[in-house]
């Protein structure tokens, strides 16, 4: 069965990697939700089930999280200001979100994670509106409140933060590549500091899975970053041959239905 489980890991790796390069989405929209069937399938304690699938999937985002940031630093698409001042916002966020989730009952996460993916879903059958005029990039306070929101949002439900960061980078008409490089960078923040606030919050909790440091289940936070770190550049690729609305639209409905069967499970 261990070994069995290791190879449905690596398949989600598979999916989240491609779905990641094709989109551009943080893994943990998918990992989460296939997390919790296999935790669930593995009979593991419903009381922490929830936050070790978050904390597991943010883990598995480090590595590509920082492949991502690194591919368009080396082409001067990030703005380093920005992710500068953001940074104060997000760590003090990242935090306080983990926090807020470790006390947060796993059926309570679970429904909060569900409504998130169905707006999300709906959000994927939104026409996405063409890039006009230059940028009016707040001060960086405010910036650092941004990230503060972004932060505890993201790690309260186990994402990278690239669904809300970059259509606030682009509100204030941040060019969408550089958007995108931008958000890449506080994803890299957020999935570190969220990984090691879910590893040491789990750590001062009973409930306890074997092979699990706090909460994260280090065989799925193996299988899952290799597999998709190999995948991710295909579904880069991809992404530059299939028609990319049809492919929001498939997309946006299977999250509606993932999040759907969370919260009527």
């Amino acid at each position: 069965m261990f070994i069995l489980s290791l190879f449905a890991f690596a398949l989600i790796g598979v999916t989240a990697g491609l779905l990641a390069g094709l989109l551009g989405i943080s893994g943990g929209v998918v990992t989460i939700p296939l997390l919790v069937l296999m935790f669930n399938m593995l009979q593991f304690d419903h009381l922490c089930l929830m936050q070790l699938a978050i904390g597991t999937s943010l883990a598995a985002m480090v590595i590509n999280a920082f492949s991502s940031t690194m591919a368009h630093h080396r082409r001067g698409k990030v703005t380093w200001p920005v992710v500068r001042a953001m940074a104060p916002g997000v760590f003090v966020g990242c935090i306080s979100g983990a926090f807020v989730a470790r006390l947060l009952p796993g059926d309570v996460l679970k429904l909060i994670f569900g409504v998130f993916e169905c707006l999300l879903g709906i959000y994927f059958f939104k026409k996405i509106k063409p890039y006009e005029g230059e940028n009016r990039l707040p001060g960086k306070w405010a910036l650092s409140g941004i990230g503060y929101g972004i932060g505890g949002i993201s790690n309260i439900l186990g994402i990278g933060g690239g669904i809300i960061t970059v259509p606030t980078l682009m509100a204030f008409k941040l060019k969408p590549r550089r958007a995108v490089a931008t958000s890449s960078a506080v994803g890299f923040m957020i999935s570190v500091l969220g990984a090691s606030s879910y590893l040491y919050f789990g750590l001062t909790q009973e409930c306890m899975v074997k092979y699990s440091i706090g909460y994260l289940y280090v065989p799925a936070f193996v299988a899952i970053s290799i597999a998709s770190a190999f995948t991710a550049p295909y579904g880069a690729k991809l992404a530059h041959t299939l028609e990319p609305t049809l492919l929001r639209r498939i997309f946006g409905g299977a999250l509606i239905i993932a999040g759907s069967l969370m919260i009527f499970n």
